[in-house]
């Protein structure tokens, strides 16, 4: 492993996720409160957009049209549109969620609240709350294998 680019794209890079083409990476931005689209062959930033306050967790719905992004001091998940990266739903989760992951069907978006010991269960396709799971103290990562990329056969996955 040598480092072979370094891309500038935002204060505060954070938590990311790789379409499974490989032709999109989604970086959180956390200090400027931004989502940045970065061409990973091209080696530079194609977009950004506004997500609000502390933006962190990222993931990809294995079909590549949406990309979800939990933002930590809102308490919320938005979801956009890959191709506008309009937003198609924002909803409320509680307060602090952190990490977020689409389960390899591209049904659920499954995210932790370490603050509040739990997971929330969300509909991807339109984010609504289907079921709190209290896990205990500080749930953090999630990871389904095989990776939502499997069904796409490539060995990309979403994640950090």
């Amino acid at each position: 492993g040598r480092v072979r680019r370094r891309i500038v794209v935002a204060q505060g890079p954070g938590h990311m996720a790789i379409s499974c083409d490989g032709r999109r990476l989604y970086v959180a931005a956390e200090g400027s409160g931004r989502l940045v689209v970065v061409d990973p062959e091209r080696g530079e930033a194609v977009a950004t957009v506004r997500i609000g306050h502390e933006p962190h967790g990222v993931a990809l719905r294995p079909d590549g049209q949406r990309v979800y992004v939990a933002s930590h001091q809102e308490g919320t998940v938005t979801m956009l549109d890959t191709v506008s990266l309009a937003p198609v739903a924002v909803t409320r989760v509680g307060e602090e969620p952190e990490h977020l992951e689409v389960t390899p069907d591209g049904r659920w978006v499954v995210v932790a609240r370490p603050e509040g010991g739990e997971l929330v269960l969300l509909a991807a396709e339109d984010l609504a709350v289907v079921r709190r799971i209290a896990l205990g103290p500080e749930p953090h990562q999630i990871v389904f294998s095989p990776g939502p990329c499997a069904k796409a056969g490539s060995p990309r996955r979403s994640g950090r």
